[in-house]
């Protein structure tokens, strides 16, 4: 657990990343992990070890990786993280919709009940959203998009204010 924490025992988030690491700063910690698609410099990838969980709760692979859960959702609020985070969370997505896809064709070679409605389900495309009026849930996802992104202008309004100030 200490090599996940700071000097100050809290929990490392972009120190963890050898992205972030700046090797002149002795007193760095040194990284555990890459951001980069595949393990580089003798560091795992943070992104290939969490696809390969399928597990959009994270939690298996929090307890396994960071040694605490608590310590996984830290990291996913933090501001540099959420947009690795958010696009890793789109390619798993893609990622077990092709598994069960694979999955649904293989049930629908047989002569089965069950291979028809996996033939019906393929030739209507039933992985595709019908069209229609959006659910809360995606009208939900929707404002919290925008409210990130409308964070993300203040925050970088509020560094440019800052240096043009100075």
């Amino acid at each position: 657990m200490a090599k996940y924490l700071d000097k100050m025992n809290r929990f490392r988030t972009q120190s963890l990343f050898l992205e972030s690491y700046i090797p002149e700063d002795r007193n760095e910690l040194e990284p555990i992990f890459t951001l980069k698609n595949q393990d580089h410099g003798g560091l795992p990838s943070m992104k290939r070890l969490y696809l390969e969980y399928e597990d959009p709760t994270g939690y298996q692979f929090a307890i396994d990786h960071l040694d605490s859960y608590p310590h996984w959702t830290k990291l996913c609020r933090s501001t540099f993280f959420k947009k690795h985070k958010a696009a890793w969370d789109e390619e798993l997505e893609v990622r077990l919709l092709s598994k069960s896809i694979r999955k649904v064709n293989s049930l629908a070679q047989g002569d089965t009940a069950q291979a028809f409605n996996a033939a019906k389900y393929l030739a209507d495309k039933g992985w595709e959203p019908k069209k229609g009026r959006p659910t809360k849930a995606s009208i939900e996802a929707e404002k919290k998009k925008q409210a990130a992104l409308e964070e993300d202008l203040v925050d970088d309004l509020e560094r440019i204010q800052l240096r043009v100030v100075k």
